[in-house]
């Protein structure tokens, strides 16, 4: 290539780096103008929202339409809002409908409609707005407020709008923390739909919407080969960890033996320092509670308090090595993990020190045998599992080789799966940032 080509490729690639440099920091300038409570150059301030010049800010009716149309052919598919997946039927999210026996008050919603659920979350602090895009029919509580998008509206700009939180602060206004009552939101009809909100162009709000779409379509991607890859891994324990199945790896053969956990280890419970000691709990020595363990995740500990060697010392709890099997064995009961530092643990856990065999395929294997014990636990007056119980548990086991060829096996499918779910976070976060960002003006898209 001729070097004249060469120098213009690379100072046009010095060119758009420096481009988006510069529109970085002149992002950070307006974000810092707003939160000290200034006006950037070509914003406007009106209503409490800061927003660009262009924009304008109109009633909540002027861009929507209530619906009270009620049930009259008895639709029987009644929806609720979840966090994940939005309007959803009771009967899938719940396996179980809520609804009265009579339905002809709820009101019918069609593909497109929106709904807004007045019942307040951890996630949700101001109630939810969902669109209906699974069915194309659908009803929900007469508590819900309805609506739908008016003709010359861009429906997917303002769904991200709504998902983005920008409408909380209209909700905020009407609704005082006061007006609380048994989880529901005292919101007016009359002055949900004469609250603000912002109303870029039509050809701003598209390409927006385009944008933000593209994210979820990515982040929709990435669900999904994570879904596919925790599918594989379901496959591989149900087939590599069952002497029965017949899919063996190549190169092993010979009859796996059964062993009473008991024998192949030392199994010991844990106990909680006294809280009135202060000084117990000033030390260096991770000590773990059920919450610290994450469901389905062998490798996922996080520990939230330490104590000292005299608190192990004038307590029930003892240290675990390094790569012990912990197990909640009462509250949260079949929760595992392989130790990743010397620990201690609460009463809540059975642990397993000095374990004769590979540390990866028993806590897999156990992983099964728990997920059984569990479901016999759910549901009945028992709230765990006792020492002598988990003592007298049998595990079929091959040699030491082939536990470490499968336990290998795993670990490689674990990283691809770790690694999905981070691109996963990672998009879900560019996202969420992209909406505060877009859907309040503070950066601009070219139209």
């Amino acid at each position: 290539m001729p070097r004249k080509n060469v120098w213009l490729m690379a100072n046009r690639k010095s060119k758009g780096q420096v481009e988006c440099v510069d529109m970085l920091e002149m992002i950070k300038e307006r974000l810092k103008q707003i939160q000290q409570g200034e006006i950037p150059a070509g914003y406007q301030y009106a209503h409490f929202y800061i927003y660009p010049e262009k924009w304008q800010i109109c009633l909540f009716k002027d861009k929507f339409t209530r619906l009270t149309d009620k049930n009259p052919n008895n639709n029987q598919k009644i929806l609720t809002i979840s966090a994940k997946q939005g309007l959803i039927s009771q009967d899938e999210y719940y396996n179980h409908s809520y609804a009265s026996e009579d339905k002809s008050g709820y009101y019918l919603l069609h593909h497109g409609d929106y709904s807004y659920n007045k019942s307040y979350s951890t996630d949700y602090p101001y109630g939810a707005i969902k669109r209906l895009k699974k069915y194309e029919k659908g009803i929900v509580s007469p508590l819900y407020i309805c609506f739908k998008s008016k003709e010359g509206t861009i429906s997917d700009y303002y769904l991200h709008y709504f998902e983005a939180g920008v409408f909380n602060r209209e909700i905020y206004k009407i609704a005082q923390e006061g007006a609380r009552n048994h989880g529901l939101l005292n919101v007016s009809v009359v002055e949900f739909f004469h609250s603000f909100i912002l109303e870029p162009s039509n050809k701003e709000q598209q390409k927006i919407a385009e944008i933000l779409n593209c994210c979820d379509k990515v982040i929709e991607f990435k669900q999904q080969l994570v879904e596919e890859e925790r599918n594989r891994k379901k496959w591989l324990m149900q087939n590599l960890f069952d002497p029965d199945s017949g899919v063996r790896l190549p190169g092993f053969e010979g009859e796996w033996k059964t062993f009473k956990l008991g024998r192949l280890c030392i199994v010991r419970g844990g106990g909680t320092p006294s809280t009135s000691k202060e000084s117990y709990w000033k030390g260096n020595i991770p000590w773990i509670s059920s919450t610290d363990v994450a469901e389905g995740d062998i490798y996922r500990i996080n520990p939230t308090r330490y104590i000292t060697q005299e608190a192990v010392d004038n307590s029930a709890t003892q240290i675990c090595p390094k790569d012990s099997i912990i197990i909640v064995s009462r509250v949260g009961v079949g929760k595992l993990a392989i130790a990743p530092m010397s620990l201690c643990t609460s009463q809540d856990f059975t642990n397993l020190i000095n374990i004769d065999g590979n540390t990866v395929f028993w806590a897999t294997l156990l992983q099964k045998a728990f997920a059984k014990i569990k479901m016999q636990v759910q549901g009945t007056s028992i709230k765990g599992i006792t020492v002598k119980e988990i003592k007298s548990l049998e595990l079929c086991l091959p040699t030491l080789e082939e536990q470490n060829a499968i336990a290998d096996i795993i670990i490689v499918q674990d990283k691809k799966i770790n690694l999905l779910e981070q691109e996963l976070t990672q998009w879900q976060q560019k996202k969420k940032a992209l909406m505060r960002l877009l859907l309040t003006g503070i950066m601009r898209v070219s139209v």
